[in-house]
């Protein structure tokens, strides 16, 4: 410490720089260089793209610059409704899911080149989760007037559908790299190892800056979560150590029993669950956590779940939108955070192992890490890149 770039690199903090190479401007008040050259790059250009590690101010230059193009008619948007609910808390303004922003339907999107979105800006965060045909549809609804800033690290997991496109866009489009890492995350033991694991630095145990404890157990990593109060991530849903077994092993470790099946498991009263659909009615979208409140035999067998402020019946089959929720999928809780993370890699993973992998599960965590499983299926990730992905978009953006 201090650390610079994040993943892959980690020079001295520097100022922001356009795409035309000119110094972004001096501070001013509570924000950096860097930062401010982010709101002078989203006011001087039609597409930018802000991207940083941990710990380097990407929350404070979000709020600066929805306070910036909040003067104009301004949507925040995020792939996932538990990104985009991040995002208004971040914000303190409004956000919704992108789908949700482009009137998606049984028929496509509402909003596109012929009926585009009224807007002067739009801020997309966690656009590493974005994939091509999305962001293309996004681009698509808007008019040449419209400013779009996307957001994200491009050091995460990359889209499940085809494409990454934020990757494609970093030296297409003026990009603000934040480097500078600020004096609380440089004591954090968590961004240590992000930018380690990032660096495709093998965890070595007299190195470590967090405990790790060996396992092969669901019923042991389980007892461990719950013992810490922290948010269970695997790479796989099935397995010995698949989301699965460990949703069951803390289920029974919890006392609970009984209840009515949903995909992956079984969910009672007081259980965690996830929904892994968009509810746009009842304002309940994928990603969203909630516990069940009630349980009825009736009419199919009914879950009755809080979301936040909403509560919500699940009958019958709409029970399929609701997964355990005690352990999670890496891919799931990408664009989460919670105060304590327990991190499960292990042998049995082996087919989803990457070094993208491995960063997003350690950057859910603020304050708390737990590190599971197999020191050598981490070191596996680790030292495995995700293998880089053409999907013609750069080409696309160059002609």
């Amino acid at each position: 410490m201090p650390r610079g770039t994040g993943p892959g690199g980690r020079p001295a903090a520097s100022a922001a720089r356009g795409a035309e190479g000119h110094a972004a401007p001096s501070p001013r008040g509570p924000l950096s260089t860097e930062q401010y050259g982010a709101l002078g790059l989203a006011e001087r250009h039609p597409v930018t793209v802000l991207t940083g590690g941990p710990g380097t101010g990407k929350s404070t230059t979000l709020r600066a610059l929805a306070e910036m193009l909040g003067r104009g008619r301004l949507a925040l948007a995020a792939p996932t409704g538990k990104a985009a609910a991040r995002l208004s808390d971040t914000t303190g303004r409004e956000a919704q899911t992108l789908h949700r922003l482009l009137g998606a339907g049984a028929r496509g999107f509402t909003f596109h080149g012929k009926n585009p979105l009224p807007l002067d800006a739009l801020v997309i965060d966690e656009a590493s989760m974005i994939d091509t045909a999305l962001l293309l549809a996004v681009l698509d609804a808007v008019t040449a007037g419209t400013r779009v800033i996307l957001v994200g690290d491009v050091h995460q997991l990359p889209p499940i559908a085809p494409g990454l496109p934020l990757q494609a866009l970093l030296g297409t489009v003026p990009t603000t790299h934040l480097t500078r890492i600020y004096r609380q995350a440089q004591d954090s033991p968590i961004v240590a190892l992000a930018y380690d694991i990032g660096d495709g630095e093998r965890l070595r145990p007299e190195t470590l800056p967090l405990p790790f404890t060996e396992l092969q157990d669901a019923q042991t990593a389980a007892r461990l979560a719950l013992d810490a109060g922290a948010q269970l991530l695997a790479p796989t849903r099935k397995g010995p150590l698949g989301t699965q077994a460990l949703n069951a092993a803390a289920r029974r470790l919890s006392g609970r029993s009984g209840g009515l099946p949903v995909t992956d498991g079984q969910a009672g009263v007081g259980d965690p669950v996830v929904c892994t659909r968009n509810l746009h009615g009842a304002g309940v979208m994928n990603g969203m956590m909630g516990v069940v409140t009630g349980e009825s035999e009736q009419d199919g067998g009914t879950l009755t779940v809080q979301f936040d402020d909403t509560e919500l019946a699940f009958q019958g089959t709409a029970r399929a939108a609701l997964m355990p929720a005690y352990a999670l999928t890496v891919h799931r809780a990408q664009g989460s955070e919670w105060p304590a993370v327990a991190v499960v890699l292990h042998g049995s993973h082996s087919v989803m192992l990457s070094r993208t992998l491995a960063y997003t599960a350690v950057t859910r965590a603020k304050e708390t890490l737990l590190l599971m499983g197999e020191l050598e299926a981490w070191n596996q990730a680790i030292t495995h890149p995700t293998p880089p992905r053409h999907c013609g978009l750069e080409e696309r953006l160059h002609t």
